[in-house]
């Protein structure tokens, strides 16, 4: 092997160790922060799961060709409402009495 073989190598192992390292602290901050602003973490949340089952209903007016699901012969409507219908029945099998979820 050559001294630039070698080298590649353990440039590809540093880099490894340092987005390792990256990740973590990143995470490690991100658990600071949820930790610190429990309110504010609570909006985040609610809000990014209410994005992924209202999209689909909102790409009709964008255009039928931004959205994978718009593209089928069946129309927008049966699997985006499935969707939505099935994550609404989980939730209240799983807490029949929090309705103010919704």
């Amino acid at each position: 092997m050559s001294f630039l073989h070698i080298l590649a190598y353990v440039g590809a192992v540093l880099a490894f160790i340092f987005v390792t390292l990256s990740l973590a602290c990143g995470l490690y901050y991100l658990a600071e922060l949820v930790e610190e602003y429990t309110v504010l973490t609570k909006k985040i949340i609610r809000y990014s799961t209410f994005v992924p089952f209202l999209y689909p209903f909102a790409c009709p007016p964008l255009g039928r060709s931004r959205h994978p699901y718009l593209t089928m012969d069946r129309g927008p409507l049966p699997l985006p409402a499935y969707r939505l219908l099935s994550h609404v029945s989980r939730r209240l099998q799983s807490q029949p009495q929090d309705l103010s979820f919704y």
